[in-house]
């Protein structure tokens, strides 16, 4: 009898384990009623317990799992909703008065899953990295193309996603560029990431640095890249404030200095004519100034005509000594911007590359994974 009792106890228990969890966990109350049909000896009851015992712990188990698993995307969901919702706040569109999401509000989140199919970047991420380019001024119509393109240049320069969506925003607010010329300045940016001593995070980053003092003196985006990557052992800080220098010495006009209109008299420059031709061709007029820096000028005056002209600043004057002394290196970095054959498609030959890692891969599988959660989450 005390057998019995354990069996009946082990019924029990299994009775209540079904009424807790989904249907699919009927096999498990179908096993124990078996049991008790089947058992005709001692032996065989033991042996059907034991049974019993391993189907109830692994409904048990089975359970947890499946708790697990519906938590996490429930998590997952309200993670990437409150996502949403930043990108809502600064959208137009996306919710009607009454603050209930619109139709263009699940088109968004369809484009923003299907995206993290084929990019190594959550759904969470790449609606930070939208929410974070529409409060940067980027147009709604843009936001998707912006963030595909971001992401991408993100993952071919290897920069953090916020990092990448923060550059390209400020570099087309500053240069005042369309999402398709950011993509070429990119392209060149990657080639001379990948053919000079300079890497494309460094350059991209002195791009967003000098882009807008830049634009105020004549040289394009992708002339502050040729100029960047033409200078030697010099961080990423220094390389912008040495640029942003030279462009301020360069538009001085009649507001230089005595000292500095003596030196270029000296070179034979007039600084008001410098100013009025870097606004028509910057790359001439740069490239002649450096060329007389380094012909006309003895050694023993370089040093003080760069100082009266440039300032004393040591990065200002080391980047003038690059593009004096690399002269070469200079002309055929502002060759390659104008030559589409050379850079054409860099940034994402570059992304495949790196977006075919195994690390990658286990990325974008996680992110299938996680959108199923999603979607799971979105019923639970």
């Amino acid at each position: 009898m005390a057998n019995k009792g354990r069996y009946e106890a082990i019924l029990e228990l299994g009775a209540k384990i079904q009424s807790s969890v989904d249907q699919s966990f009927g096999a498990v109350q179908k096993r124990l009623d078996g049991l008790e049909k089947s058992a005709k000896t001692s032996n065989d009851l033991f042996g059907n317990m034991a049974k019993a015992v391993a189907g109830v712990a692994g409904a048990i188990a089975g359970l947890s799992v499946v708790k697990d698993f519906i938590g996490d995307s429930i998590e997952q969901a309200m993670t990437f909703e409150s996502s949403m919702a930043d990108v809502a706040k600064v959208v137009d569109g996306l919710k009607d008065p009454l603050g209930n999401t619109t139709q263009a509000y699940a088109d968004m989140s369809k484009e923003i899953i299907d995206m993290s199919l084929r990019l190594p970047m959550t759904t969470s991420e790449i609606a930070e990295l939208m929410s974070a380019a529409a409060q940067s001024g980027i147009a709604a119509e843009e936001l998707t193309r912006f963030a595909e393109g971001t992401a991408k240049m993100g993952v071919a320069f290897d920069l953090p996603a916020e990092s990448a969506g923060e550059m390209a925003a400020v570099i087309r607010s500053s240069l005042g560029i369309s999402q398709d010329e950011f993509v070429a300045l990119a392209d060149k940016v990657n080639y001379f990431g990948n053919t000079t001593t300079q890497s494309s995070d460094k350059l991209i980053e002195v791009v967003k640095e000098s882009g807008l003092i830049g634009k105020q003196a004549g040289v394009a985006g992708d002339e502050i890249a040729a100029l960047s990557a033409a200078i030697t052992g010099m961080d990423t800080a220094n390389m912008g404030t040495a640029l942003n220098n030279i462009f301020g010495s360069l538009m001085a006009g009649k507001g230089a200095t005595d000292k500095a209109l003596s030196a270029w008299e000296k070179l034979g420059f007039d600084a008001s004519q410098v100013a009025r031709d870097m606004l028509v061709d910057s790359e001439g007029t740069m490239l002649s100034i450096f060329q007389s820096l380094k012909e006309k000028i003895p050694a023993d005056e370089l040093s003080a005509t760069v100082s009266a002209i440039f300032g004393d600043n040591k990065s200002t004057q080391m980047a003038i000594a690059s593009f004096t002394e690399n002269l070469d290196d200079l002309k055929n970095n502002f060759e390659t911007i104008g030559d589409s054959t050379k850079y054409a498609g860099s940034m994402q030959d570059e992304f495949d590359s790196r977006a075919a890692t195994t690390e990658n891969k286990v990325k974008l599988m996680k992110n299938a994974f996680g959108n199923l959660q999603i979607t799971i989450g979105n019923f639970a």
